[in-house]
């Protein structure tokens, strides 16, 4: 995923109606949350966040859990599945094809993500927007 789609990714997920995360208080969290953004198409690796920041694994997963609730994973995986639905519903790419544009090696295991976060598969999901 290009610079280009990064920003479109984030823009389309911002206007499909969804509340807007909170804002961070300091700018390292805000940082944080565009390099989720940016780094969509890539799994969730700690170290590699935390190296990017310059701080430790521990106190990255530690600010994020206290300032927004969840932990860097959970935050990284709701934007993963929202841009998935997006893909889903506008792009009509199959499941793994999606799958692989977010950075999961195993189309089963994204779909057990997405069926965790929205409680039906991507099939069952992309059916029922069509049927709306």
């Amino acid at each position: 995923m290009g610079q280009n789609e990064a920003l479109l990714a984030r823009l389309l997920v911002m206007l499909s109606g969804d509340p807007k995360p909170p804002q961070p208080a300091s700018p390292s969290l805000a940082q944080m949350q565009d390099y989720l953004y940016e780094h969509l198409y890539m799994p969730t690796d700690l170290s590699r966040i935390a190296e990017h920041f310059g701080v430790a694994k521990s106190t990255l997963c530690r600010k994020v859990k206290n300032h927004f609730g969840r932990t860097v994973l959970q935050m990284h995986e709701e934007l993963k599945i929202r841009w998935a639905c997006l893909l889903l519903k506008q792009c009509g790419q199959n499941v793994t094809s999606v799958a692989r544009r977010l950075g999961y090696r195993d189309p089963c295991y994204f779909s057990r993500v997405f069926k965790r976060h929205l409680g039906i598969s991507p099939l069952h999901w992309r059916q029922m927007q069509r049927d709306r």
